[in-house]
């Protein structure tokens, strides 16, 4: 069988890509491989000796702890290592800096509030589960200027890859942003020098907050299946915990973003966490860092059984060993010893509530759920000589993750209830407005609006799935009911209102803007002295005829739109509109993730910016309003709600404490200026219903509205009406029973309506002295509101045609365009 050069092409792609090593794959070089070794080799070791230690023996031969915080103040060479012989009788190890990492000032501190106060059974109790986030603010105190970077190298048979994995990092760094070297420091400062790292702390105040993940307790964690844990191993009372701590400034300008891990200790509520990496293997000296010797063995026997599981055999990778040398050469090393708060529960009923929300039964929880608050906290960069701890009289609390769920739980229930009362709304709305004429009337922009915010509600609800798994259902119901409405609803009714409007040949705000002229739609008609009211006048009594007005415009005026389309058009329209929203919805959603980066104030601008703009749906309705001259479009039922509902979402992050997007709390402009906004827009469209529609800018610059309701004279009638009235009118005259002529020269005489087939009375001017034409009575006024005079010059009563006109904007007679009503 003979293979053609596609598919030979194809197998080929094929077989390298199947070829490519794994990121788990055996080492790719000498150096790797031997590295490697030696790293498997080395914690092994540790790991032995650590196992074998006791707490007056002090870290032993661990990573980053070969020398104490005076070894290192006294610049001695670790090769010389050990400096001390530590015997449990005649020489202890204690928590001191003469054999710590610890300054006296640190542990001194931490022995102050860390774990000194125990709870009992029947007493207030600690939390037990901590797994959840906090935030909160830091500085540096006064003695943070005598603290000195503790020599931390990197083990010596890493020294060669390390230096190969950073040479083209610090070869790149040599270099200024114009391609010029930088000044190079000697080899004198070069220990005293402290490169820029991840957790480098230079600001002495800012925010830190920790997000935290408990494992269960070791009898129950499925990682330690392969461990096996007897009775007396069992702990109730002490968990390993991992977190990633974030440091920012005050103005979010430089973030800093630390992983631990540590242990949790129940009975205290201390919190214990520390930074790993290839030169500060801290895992394997958390007995010691603990502080205290009652702690000691459960620390020691704890670390045992997780770093025999497969979580720490990882350990033993390419990529392990690349991510740890990673860590050693980019960020700073941090020890964490932070301490919670007790709640005004028992342990008993703690773990009550904690199955409750881990497992749900339908248990009612009468009592409100405790939060995660912080006594007291101290953070320590032995390697940075960088301390950070709590301010006084600051709160630092958060909430667990359970917490977390449950008011996200509750908020997407909410939000699914905003959603369809608005979809409510939307589809009575839609049923009022359906014919030509107030399809025309409907501002595109506005529906655009109410769109583009849906689907970005469905598309990002619909990514979150993918992060809060627990919450599956209900994100994916808000998701899918916000594209419901936005993709069936909102979009069809934005596909009629655009096909509706297409063929519109009215004058544009642009042409406005420009200069153009507004009275462009009289053009090519005639110009008798017929009367062509204001906008004052459309809506009352037309006056009389005044020498210099239009006359009624012809067919062809512009803002007709034309109804005759095509299917394919509205294809064409529905494709399109298709296309740009969901184009406009991903280039949103990638502006809305690059914002939240951003520093604060920036992103405080950004918000507020965005917020006016997306409730800015009432202002194009406004302006639409204006240039076709009608009062309005839209009932005031679907005005008011729906401004009431998508205010909503902003009050509840500004206001709501324990809001699920983690929103700034209080941000009182942002809420006055977007609510002044949408009750500024709304106002102005009441203010177009009761004082008329172009209330607010001059009729010489918009095109005049046509008057469906003039009064005719004479001449009028010689250019493009029926010759029937004429005749009529002259037949009046010479009948005296039967002439109805006023004393200001107007005659009544009778039209038929085509729809009806019953007669109009229709006054004519046959008087042309312009004195007389002035004093129309308000009979005549009255009469001229019951019938209505089409472009094309066919006369039909009132009702008739505004009946006519719900379905079709054509004459009945001669088919020709109607302007709508």
């Amino acid at each position: 069988m003979q293979i053609d050069r596609q598919t030979l092409v194809f197998f080929i792609v094929m077989f390298i890509f199947l070829s490519l090593p794994s990121s788990e794959d055996e080492p790719h070089s000498t150096k790797e491989k031997e590295a490697l070794e030696k790293f498997e080799k080395s914690l092994t070791s540790q790991h032995h000796e650590m196992m074998n230690s006791t707490y007056e023996s002090g870290y032993g031969k661990v990573d980053g702890f070969l020398l104490s915080y005076q070894d290192s103040l006294q610049n001695k060479n670790i090769s010389d290592w050990p400096f001390h012989h530590f015997d449990k009788d005649k020489f202890p190890w204690e928590e001191d800096e003469k054999y710590s990492i610890l300054p006296n000032v640190v542990s001194d501190r931490i022995k102050s509030f860390w774990g000194i106060n125990s709870s009992k059974t029947d007493e207030s109790s600690y939390l037990l589960n901590i797994t959840g986030s906090c935030k909160g603010s830091f500085e540096k105190r006064p003695y943070n200027k005598d603290i000195r970077p503790l020599n931390v190298p990197l083990p010596a048979y890493l020294q060669d890859y390390a230096t190969e994995y950073t040479g083209y990092r610090r070869g790149r760094d040599s270099y200024d942003d114009d391609g010029n070297p930088k000044d190079d420091r000697g080899a004198d400062d070069s220990s005293s020098y402290i490169p820029e790292k991840v957790g480098n702390i230079t600001f002495d105040t800012g925010k830190v907050s920790f997000a935290i993940n408990n494992s269960p307790y070791n009898f129950r964690d499925p990682k330690l299946n392969k461990v096996n844990v007897s009775e007396e191993d069992r702990f109730d009372n002490v968990v390993v915990s991992y977190g990633s701590m974030y440091i920012r400034d005050e103005d979010d300008i430089n973030e800093n973003k630390i992983d631990m891990q540590g242990l949790y200790f129940q009975d205290t509520g201390s919190l214990f966490l520390s930074s790993l990496s290839a030169k500060f293997m801290s895992a394997l000296a958390f007995p010691h860092l603990v502080m205290y010797k009652d702690l000691f063995a459960n620390s020691q026997k704890l670390v045992d059984q997780y770093f025999s599981s497969n979580n720490f055999k990882k350990l033993y990778s390419v990529d392990s060993l690349y991510n740890l040398v990673s860590e050693a050469t980019d960020k700073c090393e941090y020890v964490g010893y932070i301490q919670f708060q007790k709640t005004n529960f028992t342990k008993e009923q703690l773990r009550e509530i904690d199955d409750e929300l881990l497992f749900p039964s339908g248990i009612p929880i009468t009592h409100d759920i405790p939060k995660l608050v912080v006594e007291d906290y101290l953070l320590y960069s032995p390697d940075c000589g960088i301390v950070l701890e709590k301010p006084k009289n600051t709160e630092f609390q958060g909430e667990s993750v359970e917490v977390f769920r449950r008011e996200g739980k509750l908020m997407l229930r909410g939000l699914f209830v905003l959603l369809f009362i608005q979809l409510i709304l939307l589809i009575k709305e839609i049923k009022q407005i359906r014919t030509p004429g107030q399809l025309s009337n409907i501002s595109s922009t506005t529906v655009s609006i109410f769109s583009l915010q849906d689907s970005l509600v469905a598309l990002i609800f619909l990514l979150a799935t993918t992060i809060f798994q627990s919450s599956y259902l209900s994100f994916v119901s808000v998701s899918v009911l916000a594209f419901f409405m936005s993709a069936v609803f909102e979009m069809r009714f934005l596909v009629n209102v655009l096909t509706n409007q297409q063929n519109e040949r009215g004058i544009s705000w642009w042409e406005i803007l420009r200069g153009g002229s507004s009275n462009e739609e009289g053009a090519g008609g005639p110009t008798n002295n017929t009367t062509a009211p204001t906008e004052t006048d459309t809506e009352a009594p037309p006056g009389t005829n005044t020498p210099g007005n239009p006359i009624v415009p012809p067919a062809d005026v512009p803002g007709v739109p034309v109804t005759g389309f095509v299917e394919s058009d509205e294809a064409r329209i529905s494709n399109g509109l298709f296309a740009r929203t969901f184009f406009f919805t991903i280039c949103t959603i990638f502006l809305i993730i690059s914002a939240i980066s951003w520093r604060q104030s920036y992103r405080r601008v950004f918000e507020i910016t965005a917020f006016m703009l997306a409730n800015s749906y009432w202002l194009p309705q406004f302006l639409r309003n204006t240039l076709k001259n009608r009062r309005r479009s839209f009932s005031w039922n679907f005005i008011i709600f729906t401004s009431m509902i998508r205010l909503t979402p902003i009050y509840y992050i500004n206001f709501y404490k324990s809001n699920s997007f983690r929103h700034r709390q209080n941000d009182y402009l942002e809420v006055i200026l977007v609510t002044s906004w949408v009750s500024v827009q709304v106002g102005l469209l009441y203010f177009q219903e009761a004082l008329g529609a172009r209330f607010w800018i001059n009729d010489k610059w918009l095109p005049k509205a046509f008057d469906y309701h003039p009064i005719l004279n004479v001449t009028d009638l010689e250019s493009g009406f029926s010759s029937d009235i004429l005749a009529n009118i002259r037949e009046l005259s010479e009948s005296d029973g039967d002439s109805q002529q006023t004393g200001n020269g107007v005659v009544t005489c009778k039209v038929g309506c085509t729809i009806c087939m019953n007669d109009i009375d229709l006054p004519v001017i046959v008087e042309v002295d312009p004195k007389l034409q002035g004093s129309l009575n308000a009979a005549d006024k009255k009469k001229a509101q019951q019938y209505m005079i089409a472009p094309c010059h066919h006369i039909f009563h009132k009702e008739c045609l505004e009946d006519w006109m719900k379905y079709k904007l054509q004459c009945p007679i001669c088919r020709n365009p109607l302007p709508p009503v």
